[in-house]
Formats: C-alpha cells, structure tokens, sequence
C-alpha cells in the first residue's frame, strides 16, 4: 500500500513531538521541518493542518505552531477558537509562497489566520469543502482557480458559485476566472509580457522568440502582450518566431515534439536567434535541454520564464530570466477585499463579537473597488 509523504510527516511529528514528554510545546516551523525531512513543503503544510483539524496542534498567527494543551501560558488565550479564519483553495496544482506570505502579511495582528490550504484537482467533491467551511470557523474563502482549457463552464467557476450561495465570501487571486463577478486581483499577464519584451529590446535584441499556447485565457493574454511589446518596441511581429501550442491540457505529452518542430522553426529562419520567452518553466527547460542537445545553444542564449522556482540544473538557471508577478501584493490586497466583505456581509456582527478590537478597512466605493480589481501591473 503506498504511503503518501504527508502521512510519514504527520507520524514523524507525533513521534518526535507530541507522543514525546521531552519535547517542547513547539513544533519546528513548516521550512525547517522540510529541510530536516528533506521535502517540500507541501506535505508538512498538508500534515500540520490535518494536525490542527484533529485538534492535536494550535497554529497562533505570526507566533507558531503548538501542540495542544502545551502551549505557553501567555498564549493560551490566542488559540484559533477565537480567531476568525480564511482558506486559501488553491486548483492550480501548486500554492504560491508568495502568495500566502502576502496574506499573512495583511492578517497579522488582525486576530486573523490563514488556515487549510486545500490542493484540488477539477474532479474534487466540492461539496466536502463547502460543507468543511460550513461546519468550521472558516469566514471567507481565497480562490486560485484551476487551469482550464475550451468552452465549457470551469469548474472553479461551478465552485464559487456554489460557495456564494451557501453564504460564503470569494476572493479570486492570481490568475481570471472569467464569469465571476466577485473580487478578483490577478495578475496583468499581457503587461508583464510587455514589459519583459521592453527589457530584453532594451538590451539591444531584436529577435525574440516566443513559445506559449493560446488555447485558455492567461496563455492568450501573454501572447497579447509579446505582440504589443514586439509593436511598442518597433520590432517585426515575425510569425517564424511565433511557436503556438494547441494541446490543452495534454500539453506534457506533446512539449519535446513542440519544442523540436518549434526550434527547427525558429532556426530555419533566424539561426542568430539568441533569446525565447517560454510559457513557463518547465518549457524553458525543455527548450534549454533541446538547444544544448543540438549544439545550437550559446552562452549569451536568454530564456525567459513564468515561474520563480529553483532548478537542480544551475546551468540552465543562469539563462533563465524569471518574468516575475507581484504575488505578494496581490495576496495583501485579496485579504483586504476578503476583510471589507466580512465588515459588510451579515457575518459583521459576527466578526465585530469575535474580533471586538479589530478596526476593519472602511466601506470602499464602487470606482475603488473596481480599481482595486483591476489587474496588477507586473
């Protein structure tokens, strides 16, 4: 039977620490359990919280993580009974750090915690998570919906409509939900597209290919914005540099095939080609591994990407130029619309008896709540 690594973390932590007398009340912060265990922090993130569902484990906000009853006395009033509580639902397969620093950031001291980060597939029973929220202290959930390709409805759309009508407040974050008309605060794709163009033209290149896919929404606002850089910077929009993915969400079976048609392409026309802008990481590497399998890769080679990740290969991380997203703002401000909808919603009263010291955001107009929802420039 295959053992999944949150429950090895979940053991280790009650062996080493809350079946152990010896041990203190407080448990190794999440990065540093990951470096003891030599993981990442995903499944210590998934233990501790299953921890503190089955109540062996307290997480008091921007202090730590103690075991239940051994808390230190001065703490044991601000355990998460009296805090009100949010959930970050991630259905992109991954939870931005940066992200969640950025809630944190807005939350500390506001007797506010951040709890359950749930990864979920599309095929996930959505009625579990909504029927954990309405059984909890959890407030107000923070959407980052999953990756969806065609024409039909998306079932984080289905989600947070489902979660609206069971009273629960939505804030979409990092990436669109087209259909929601809750608050968003994503990321500016086509700007940050743009100005990356800018950059690279600015360091005197004038051919840059692109290899993205414009079969879902955030793909086409990427290729928007390398075609408005390509027209703002006064280079030719030169379709043999243009290498396009169709595949939707098969798109790891088909990346190799891609990526050799797609250099062939691009070298076939312009062998002096020295920089790419990829769709994300993983097609950056496999771009890079491609063109040094070939011979045709340089020391001056600039590949661009969407994801700020380390990489075993340090090689390949020298050339990677990481298109960066302002995660953390957007996490601050997706806690504050999270905050003044709770402040306006009929969970008020509730909020103000729980949190009697809290002085909330103030009503916010209309012009500036749409401001606010406004994608953020990278």
């Amino acid at each position: 039977m295959r053992t999944f690594k949150y429950q090895m973390v979940i053991d280790y932590i009650k062996r080493e620490f809350i079946d152990n007398p010896a041990a203190s009340g407080e448990i190794p912060s999440e990065p540093v359990l990951a470096q003891q265990l030599e993981i990442s922090r995903f499944p210590i993130n998934q233990a501790v919280t299953r921890l503190v569902e089955d109540g062996l484990l307290t997480r008091i906000d921007g202090i730590g993580t103690f075991i239940r009853g051994r808390e230190p006395a001065h703490l044991k009033g601000r355990n998460t009974s009296s805090q009100i509580m949010l959930a970050f639902v991630s259905q992109a397969g991954t939870v931005e750090p940066e992200l969640l620093h950025g809630f944190q950031d807005y939350i500390f001291n506001r007797n506010v915690v951040l709890t359950n980060v749930f990864q979920e597939a599309n095929t996930t029973s959505y009625e579990f998570i909504i029927n954990k929220v309405k059984t909890s202290n959890i407030k107000g959930i923070l959407l980052s919906p999953c990756i969806h390709f065609g024409n039909t409805k998306s079932p984080s759309l289905a989600f947070a409509q489902r979660l609206l009508e069971n009273g629960i407040p939505v804030v979409v974050v990092d990436r669109p939900l087209p259909g929601f008309y809750g608050p968003q605060v994503v990321t500016d794709n086509s700007g940050g597209v743009l100005k990356t163009v800018q950059e690279l033209a600015g360091r005197g290149i004038d051919k840059i290919a692109y290899f993205g896919k414009d079969d879902y929404i955030v793909g086409k606002e990427r290729l928007m914005g390398y075609r408005l850089g390509l027209e703002y910077c006064g280079l030719s929009a030169d379709d043999s540099l243009l290498v396009l993915d169709h595949s939707g969400a098969d798109f790891f079976k088909t990346i190799e095939n891609l990526i050799d048609k797609g250099v062939n392409k691009v070298f076939s026309r312009h062998p002096d080609c020295r920089c790419f802008i990829a769709f994300n990481i993983t097609f950056a590497y496999f771009l890079y591994r491609k063109l040094r399998k070939s011979g045709m890769f340089s020391n001056d080679m600039i590949i661009a990407g969407f994801d700020h990740a380390q990489h075993y290969d340090y090689e390949f991380m020298k050339h990677y130029l990481v298109i960066k997203r302002p995660l953390r703002e957007i996490g601050q401000t997706a806690a504050e619309l999270m905050l003044e909808q709770l402040n306006s919603s009929k969970t008020a009263a509730e909020v103000r008896r729980l949190m009697p010291d809290l002085s909330l955001p103030d009503e916010l107009n209309m012009s500036q709540v749409q401001g606010r929802q406004e994608a953020m420039l990278v």
